[in-house]
Order: C-alpha cells, then structure tokens, then sequence
C-alpha cells in the first residue's frame, strides 16, 4: 500500500477545562484504562500507512517525548516543540512545515475519530481545493456547530452563527502552499479556514460516525465508555 503524506497531531495545549488532571500533564497523556489518550490515536492512525505521524508539542512537551521514545516502537513518529508558547493551532502546524514537503493531515490531540481516512484523502484530491475540512452534522448535540453548508458548500465556519448544523470533525488535508504568504508566526487555524473559504478554495467530506474528544471532563468520560465497551 502506498503512503499517505504526514499527519499533524495537534498536542500543544494546556488543557486547563481537565485540570487538575492536566495540572502536570499535557492532555494527551490523560490515562484511559491505565493508557494515555495519545496511545489509542496513534494505534487508530497507524492503520491508514501514514509515511509519518508529527506530534505537535508545547506544554510540558518531554513527557510526550519520553513516551514516544520507551514505549512506542515500528511507528514512524516525529516530535516538534512549538517554538514559543501561545503560537496557536495555526502556528503550530507552520512550525512542522520545514518537514513536509506537500500535502498533510491535521488532527486534534484530543480526537478519536470513527473514519476512513482512505476515503477522505481520495476526496482531498478529487476535489483539487488546497483545503478539505471534515463535517459532522451535530446540531450542536457534543459541542457547539460552527460550520455553515449551504447547497453542498460550505460557506462559514463560526461558533456563533445560529445558522450553522455542522461541526468541524477534527480531521483536515492541506497543501502547504496555502501557508506561503502567512507570515505571522502566532494564529489560530480558524484564519486559514475563513481565508480559505473566502477564496473558494476549500472542500468538505460529511463524516457518518460520531467523534469523541477528552476536551472536557463529560467528554473524557464519554469516550472512556466508549473505548471500554469497543475493547479499543
């Protein structure tokens, strides 16, 4: 099977909505079952033949380094410390860029998501927009909606709108040119995606399966039952 371009792990933030369980943590190694978060993402994306996972780092960065190292083995993974704190989900992935030489995948450090990544990268590129972003029509049911589509494009992306009935899923494909004439080196990804959407220049696929995250402590216990009950 061919490789698929480099995947982003988004594993930077302070997660202060867990503390105190993050209190000396970064969120991704939350343990479930006695197994930090960080441990049932990579065996999820380890199935789709990605040529390397890049672990996007910053708080307490060494704990998800000394992991990698002792306890995970025949996983090509990467770990990049954000080069000041605060960057921004936007700045993180430009800070990976220097190792990417095209396309890549993004996705949050604390998503487990139920998708076939094979089918939306053929999409990405059927598509032949710079950016594709994931949907889920959530109606604001796990978190609130911030994605406005409209006759099959997707024309808003903001938590505010009352409009809105989908959500981002948490799982993007980029060409890197789209970050060429960027040249802050602290911002947040919803610039890219409103800019993208100005610009015509973004494509969606609709995700059928919910996503769980551990952003929050309802959302933490949530996914704990789930990875129980699916004995992941």
């Amino acid at each position: 099977m061919k490789k698929k371009p480099p995947i982003i792990i988004l594993a930077g933030g302070r997660a202060t909505r867990l503390r105190p369980l993050t209190k000396n943590i970064p969120k991704s190694m939350v343990l479930i079952d006695r197994r930090p978060f960080l441990d049932y993402q990579i065996n999820q994306l380890k199935k789709f033949n990605f040529e390397k996972i890049i672990i996007s780092t910053g708080f307490k960065s060494k704990i998800i380094d000394n992991y990698i190292k002792n306890k995970i083995s025949n996983t090509p993974i990467i770990t990049i410390k954000d080069n000041k704190p605060g960057i921004g989900t936007g700045g993180a992935i430009k800070n990976c860029l220097k190792i990417i030489k095209k396309n890549f995948f993004v996705i949050y450090g604390d998503s487990y998501l139920n998708l076939n990544i094979n089918k939306v990268y053929k999409e990405f590129l059927k598509k032949r927009k710079n950016l594709l972003i994931t949907a889920y029509k959530n109606n604001n049911k796990y978190d609130k909606s911030n994605l406005v589509i409209k006759k099959n494009k997707l024309i808003l992306y903001d938590k505010k709108s009352m409009k809105a009935k989908h959500i981002d899923y948490g799982f993007l494909c980029f060409n890197k040119n789209i970050f060429k004439k960027i040249n802050n080196k602290k911002f947040d990804l919803k610039k890219i995606i409103t800019n993208q959407i100005k610009k015509n220049d973004i494509s969606f696929y609709l995700a059928k399966k919910r996503f769980y995250e551990i952003g929050k402590k309802n959302s933490l216990n949530d996914f704990k039952i789930y990875a129980k009950k699916n004995k992941i």
